[in-house]
This record gives structure tokens, sequence and C-alpha cells, in this order.
């Protein structure tokens, strides 16, 4: 029986990564490259599952499947129709290409996370469940509660209706069929509407930080007025009442600050804010600056913002938000997902009460007032110091993934 025990704790751990290639640069290419770090102490063969960005495919354990597709923002091609088909196309091609580099490799892997891209992922979890593989779902701050934003993608009610059936199908499945269900913190559970998965739930699937990277360079007092976003252009993230709230500045008279709101990311909605600046002769306050290429530069970047602002409806635990911390940057926020278990109002962060425009502007003019950023700042990054290091992530997911096997 010893030697039963001994042998089941020597078996080796090889893990299948699949990851759906979003267009997001930062979901693959910066996401995914973390987890495989966490990954790479813990087990003996990584094989990933998504398109081919930027890898350290050099690693001798870590073996890259490129499934050659990604996805597109749905705006980026006209009209609109023909970009929906087209991206429906590339989801049902790439979920085929995964299966097949799945079922190549299913006999020398015993568990499979699936970690970026939700229902996108059904069908290769399927194939896993049929193999009678463990399965683990990373949700990334998605949740049932999250569906009925993809509902509405024509103007034909019967049409929306007919997707409307097959996404629930798909949530359903996504749910049911993984042995186990990461979240970010207990919070997530009952915002994203878990409940009734809480059996299988873990709640220790937060990212690490690299302090090395993200650090004070420039203390608060000497940075100028920066608002600052950092993050994907879509609806969900409340980017535009971020722009609609400046008007309200101005009109409070406080533009005298000199206070700039600008904007990094890419998204559905990089064309309409873009309008909606130039609608609103925002030109000289707010500035759309595209995607950070590179960790180094979200961090100089973080440096020189007096406040990063992320006024989102649903979120998980945004690793921006903790970048922010350990730069020295305060964060204002919603209390969404995981957001309250590390932004406590006037001790490591600020928190609004909603994310309509008037009072995105009225907590910027909070915090602008706010006498005793210092304190913010100290707190702030003892708390990712002592939290949300590389050693304390690779622990953590050590504990999640003990007794799968």
């Amino acid at each position: 029986m010893d030697k039963d025990v001994k042998a089941e704790k020597e078996r080796p751990l090889r893990i299948c990564v699949i990851s759906f290639p979003m267009p997001s640069f930062w979901v693959v290419s910066v996401f995914l490259s973390d987890l495989i770090k966490i990954l790479k102490p813990i087990a003996d063969e990584i094989h990933i599952i998504t398109k081919n960005y930027v890898f350290a495919t050099s690693i001798k354990k870590v073996r890259i499947y490129d499934t050659k597709l990604s996805l597109h923002f749905r705006d980026s091609i006209r009209p609109k129709i023909l970009s929906l088909v087209y991206q429906l196309f590339k989801i049902v091609s790439i979920q085929i290409i995964m299966c097949c580099y799945l079922i190549r490799i299913i006999r020398r892997v015993n568990l499979i996370i699936f970690y970026v891209g939700g229902i996108n992922l059904t069908l290769p979890m399927l194939i896993a469940k049929l193999f009678r593989k463990e399965v683990v779902l990373f949700a990334m701050g998605r949740g049932p509660v999250m569906k009925g934003i993809a509902y509405k993608i024509t103007k034909f009610v019967a049409i929306n209706a007919i997707f409307k059936t097959i996404i629930d199908l798909l949530f359903k499945l996504l749910y049911k069929l993984p042995d186990k269900i990461v979240l970010e913190s207990e919070k997530e559970i009952s915002f994203l509407g878990f409940e009734k998965f809480r059996n299988k739930i873990d709640v220790r699937g937060a990212r690490y930080i690299d302090t090395d990277i993200f650090h004070i360079r420039k203390r608060i007092d000497e940075r100028k007025n920066i608002i600052g976003f950092i993050s994907r252009l879509s609806e969900e993230k409340g980017v535009m009442n971020l722009v609609e709230a400046v008007p309200l500045l101005e009109s409070l008279k406080n533009m005298d600050r000199n206070i700039e709101v600008m904007i990094y990311g890419d998204g559905p909605l990089k064309n309409e804010l873009n309008r909606t600046i130039q609608g609103n002769n925002l030109n000289d306050h707010v500035k759309l600056k595209g995607r950070i290429p590179s960790h180094d530069i979200v961090a100089f970047v973080l440096n020189n913002f007096k406040l990063l602002v992320l006024p989102s409806k649903f979120e998980g635990l945004p690793t921006i938000i903790l970048e922010a911390m350990a730069c020295g940057t305060p964060v204002l926020a919603t209390p969404v997902g995981s957001v309250p278990e590390v932004i406590k109002d006037g001790e490591t962060g600020f928190i609004m009460e909603n994310n309509s425009p008037e009072c995105i502007a009225e907590n910027i003019l909070r915090v602008l007032n706010y006498r005793n950023l210092d304190k913010i700042v100290r707190n702030a990054r003892k708390l990712v110091e002592e939290k949300y290091t590389y050693e304390a992530a690779v622990e953590r997911y050590k504990e999640i993934l003990k007794g799968l096997l």
C-alpha cells in the first residue's frame, strides 16, 4: 500500500493547456505566458494549443501546437454581418483544429487546462471528457451571469432567440463538464453566478505580478494629472463611460488642472470611441494610445499616471489593477468581481459606487483632491508584495492541481 501511495505521488504531471486565440494581444501573449511560467516548476510536460504568438519555445518541457487562426474584433470588418459570419466560421474552425491536436496528444497528457475562451472551448472540452481526462476550467472573470451580453447579434428578434438558445446550451456544457472551475476570489462565486457549481470551485486562481518590472519609478507627487485606462476597449469595461465623464469634469471648471485622459488598448469599441472623442471636441483632453506591446512599457506608462480608472461592469481580478498598485499608481474601480478583495476605499485604492459618467467624474475629483495619496501608494504596494508574488502563485497553483490526478 505504501508503495502504491508513493507511486501515485511520483506520477508525472503532463499538462495540456488549451487557450482560444482571442483578438486581444494580452490574452495569449501575456496572460497565457504568465500561466506557463507558473506551471513550469510544477509540471513535467506542458503542451499548449493556441495560436503561436510569443512564447519561450526553448524550454524543453514546453511544446506549442499552432492553430494558425485567431479571432478578430467584430467591428474590424465591414459590413458587420460579413464580419459575424467570418467570426463564426473561425470559431468552429479553430475548435476543430484544437480537437485534432488534442486527439493527437491525448494519451500523453493526464490533465487538461482550459484557460481562455469561454464557450469557444466547448468542443475540445467535450473531447477531453470523452477520453476521461481531468479537466480544469479557469473562468478568468467570466461566468453564467454574463451570457446576455452576447445575445444581441442582429436586429432580427428571431435570430437572436435562436442564438440565445444555442449559447445557453453551450454555457451549460461549459460549466458542467470540468472537474474543477478556478476563480480568483470567493466574491466571484456570487458575482459571476457560480453558486450552483460551488462544490467544484477553487478560488485561488489569482496570477502574479513581477515586482522587478512593476515597481515605483516616479513618486506620486511628481506626476502630472494623467488619468489612465488600460484594458480591452469593450462595453463591459466601461471605457465609453469614462470618455463621457470628461465633459463633466470640464463643466465643473476643473480643466485648469490640465487633466488628461489616456486610453490604452484595442477592442470592438475603438472606432466608436474615436467618433465620440471627435464629435465632442475632446481631442485636447482624451487620447487613444493603442495597444501596449510589452510589460516594461506598461510599467513605464503606469508610472506616469496619477490615477488608473477601471469602470467595469464585469470583472474577475484585473491584473492591471495589481500592476498599477505595484507601480505606486492609485486605482479607482467599480466594486465588481474580486476588485473589493484588493481595493479597500481609502486604504489600498478607491471604489466608486457605479460606472455612470457622473459617478466617475465625481470620484476622479475626489482622488485628485485626496490629501494622503502616499498612504494609499504604500499600502497598495505592500499588499502586492505580500500576496501576489510569483512564489505565492506557484504555491497556490500546486494546491489547485493537487488531488486531480
